[in-house]
């Protein structure tokens, strides 16, 4: 699965969306800086649900804010795989409980 749809769908079935469509702002990136940002929207709403989980998704954002953004904003499949796959199962690791 490409690595801009999965971020995707993780988010998704996090947020219990009925449809895909159903929160705006979550959407397939076409960039590693898209990416960052739907990944900030969905932990965004998801921490409003999980006030625990808001140093563990702050930690996340800031991580992946200056892997994604400040460095070198890329196209989804140029993002080095190690940083896809690191920043996968972080992901899954905060989402593992909601």
């Amino acid at each position: 699965m490409e690595f801009n749809y999965e971020v995707e769908t993780k988010l998704i079935n996090a947020l219990k969306a009925n449809t895909p469509e159903q929160f705006y702002a979550i959407s397939k990136g076409e960039t590693s800086e898209q990416i960052w940002n739907t990944t900030a929207a969905g932990l965004t709403a998801i921490q409003f649900k999980y006030p625990e989980k808001q140093n563990e998704i702050n930690k996340f954002l800031e991580k992946y804010y200056e892997l994604l953004v400040t460095e070198k904003t890329t196209f989804e499949y140029e993002i080095d795989n190690s940083v896809q796959e690191d920043f996968l199962q972080e992901l899954d690791n905060i989402l593992k409980d909601v």
